[in-house]
């Protein structure tokens, strides 16, 4: 029997399965191939990658060593810029220095050629004034010659005339006599000199003393100044002290004026509490003075006598302790009134009124 389709059909579906499975085998071979391809080129990519790296590595050491280089070579130029600068500034000291020395040795040159001018015009005048002295001098002696001239001609007419008179003793004595007077003349022109020496010197010394006694005088006057202030000062200080002093003086009668009253007043109550007269306080309140010794009734000073305290007998032993002492005599006594006249509070009325009576 000849296949049908059907037969056809399922003979067919095996092939088209194994193009199916021969495409996918394909497809893997591919997917394969391209895996592989991907990763190849992935490792070139990264050895491309570790070359670049190597090269940026190589780069930055290179980079590092130039900027080591660099940075060395900045501090050299910072080490010679700082010695440059200290360079320059020692150079401009030294320029400075140098100005200033010009300066000073323009100024010196100035002051010494400016010295020299007048030195010049010194000696200029000094010749001139040679000149004129030599000048003056040989008109002086041209007049002396002038001047003594005719004294000469009168003694050549002389001897002319009276030469058989002349004697020549005579005239060997005036030739003595003029050789002694000009000897004696310079014997005075050397004692002259001598004296004028000596005046200069003690003219020199007297000046000399006159700025010591100018000295001295100005430092008298300068200490007698200082005196003058210091007395000043004492003398404020005593004014200081005489008015503190008038204070205290003024203080001190002010207290012994209090002090009198104050014993003024001891005394009258001290007086009135040992009164006999109308007074009801008892006698043992009075006190007495001998054996300098005050204890309450029998209280006693030494005073040759025996009396009543007063302020006569205080001030005449001049003793704070007796004042005190009245004062205690004063107190016991008011304190005896008080017990008194509690006692007298407390009596009865009848005892009250006999002492009445008896007081009657």
């Amino acid at each position: 029997m000849p296949p049908t389709n059907t037969s056809f059909i399922e003979q067919e579906e095996p092939l088209e399965r194994k193009e199916e499975t021969g495409e996918d085998d394909s497809e893997k071979e591919e997917d394969n191939i391209n895996s592989f391809s991907a990763s190849t080129k992935l490792l070139e990519k990264r050895k491309e990658m570790m070359e670049v790296q190597s090269l940026l590595q190589q780069k930055r050491t290179e980079y590092l060593a130039r900027m080591d280089a660099i940075k060395k070579k900045e501090k050299g130029l910072l080490g010679k810029k700082q010695e440059l600068t200290e360079n320059v500034k020692e150079l401009d000291k030294f320029i400075g220095d140098n100005i200033i020395k010009k300066k000073r040795a323009d100024q010196k040159k100035d002051i010494e050629q400016g010295e020299r001018i007048k030195s010049e015009g010194k000696i200029t005048d000094a010749k001139n004034d040679i000149d004129k002295l030599e000048k003056e001098k040989q008109f002086k002696e041209s007049l002396l010659i002038n001047h003594y001239i005719k004294y000469q001609q009168f003694l050549q007419k002389v001897v002319q005339f009276r030469g058989d008179d002349i004697n020549p003793e005579d005239v060997e004595k005036v030739i003595d006599r003029y050789e002694t007077l000009s000897e004696k003349n310079r014997e005075l022109q050397a004692k002259k000199a001598k004296y004028s020496m000596k005046f200069t010197r003690e003219k020199i010394r007297i000046n000399e003393e006159k700025e010591m006694m100018k000295d001295k005088k100005v430092k008298l006057n300068h200490m007698i100044s200082k005196l003058g202030k210091k007395l000043e000062l004492m003398s404020d200080e005593r004014g200081k002290i005489t008015s503190k002093y008038d204070v205290m003086s003024t203080s001190q009668t002010k207290d012994r004026r209090q002090l009198g009253q104050i014993e003024m007043a001891i005394n009258n109550v001290y007086n009135r509490v040992t009164t006999n007269g109308g007074s009801r306080i008892p006698r043992r309140c009075k006190i007495s003075m001998s054996n300098n010794d005050f204890s309450g009734s029998s209280s006693k000073i030494s005073t040759g006598s025996t009396h009543e305290v007063t302020v006569e007998s205080y001030k005449r032993f001049n003793n704070m302790e007796i004042l005190m002492k009245m004062l205690k005599v004063i107190g016991d006594c008011l304190s005896d009134y008080m017990a008194f006249a509690e006692m007298i509070k407390k009596m009865p009325e009848k005892d009250k009124e006999i002492n009445r009576k008896q007081k009657t």
